[in-house]
């Protein structure tokens, strides 16, 4: 997986296009998604990030009825929200809303160097997808379209569920939160970073308990307790 991020990352910033839109192998693009979502960057200097709703579908690409919590639409009709109020919605909620690399489109000028981290942490770490959000959404405004313009397939073989994928989404998140309290970015002041502290160890408790109840013999146990050591450190956040 790193090496197919490291290979995009050298190859957006060495190339001279103008717009991005990963296409993850197993998901699927609505036909008309780049020329509905490219008129709000045209039309607006103030857009620096354009997503929609992505409807779920099976491995045989069969969609789904019911909606993942992340997936659900966050309004009624297509809208225009401030950046500022989506990070934080973002860090505050740990949800990725606005969606995986597949749902969005972004204008390459918006992304800084063709890197896709916000806060610079530990490439390791980096999910790609929300980090490069928030980066997106410290710049300028954000459209929601809610009609689907891209489908996302949920099959048993996705490395997302698995226990080492949650710890280092944990990590990724909280190492996010750090930053933003520090540099008052989103999180700007003590209550909401509680908030996120509190979200934080919500989530931290989900992973040990699946840890403990999941038999994790397809994965690298040493790997494992490894993570699970980085996750429990960097609970310790910054308090001013």
């Amino acid at each position: 997986m790193m090496q197919n991020w490291a290979w995009i990352r050298r190859y957006i910033r060495e190339s001279s296009l103008e717009y991005v839109n990963w296409l993850m192998d197993d998901d699927v693009f609505h036909p008309e998604k780049i020329a509905k979502m490219i008129d709000y960057y045209l039309q607006d200097d103030g857009i620096t990030l354009v997503t929609s709703y992505r409807q779920l579908m099976d491995k045989d690409g069969r969609i789904l009825a019911e909606d993942m919590a992340a997936t659900k639409k966050i309004c009624a009709t297509t809208s225009r929200f401030r950046g500022k109020d989506m990070g934080k919605k973002l860090l505050l909620e740990m949800l990725n809303f606005v969606g995986e690399p597949t749902t969005v489109l972004i204008k390459k000028e918006y992304m800084r160097n063709g890197g896709f981290d916000w806060s610079e942490q530990e490439e390791k770490y980096n999910i790609f997808d929300f980090p490069t959000w928030l980066e997106l959404l410290s710049q300028g405004d954000m459209i929601y379209i809610v009609e689907p313009l891209s489908y996302f397939r949920i099959h048993d073989g996705q490395t997302q569920y698995t226990s080492s994928a949650a710890i280092v989404s944990f990590i990724c998140w909280a190492k996010e939160i750090q930053y933003a309290y520090k540099q008052k970015i989103f999180i700007e002041n003590r209550e909401e970073y509680g908030q996120a502290l509190y979200i934080l160890m919500e989530y931290v408790l989900r992973i040990l308990m699946h840890n403990k109840y999941t038999d994790s013999e397809s994965e690298n146990r040493e790997y494992l307790w490894k993570l699970l050591q980085e996750m429990l450190s960097v609970l310790i956040l910054p308090t001013k």
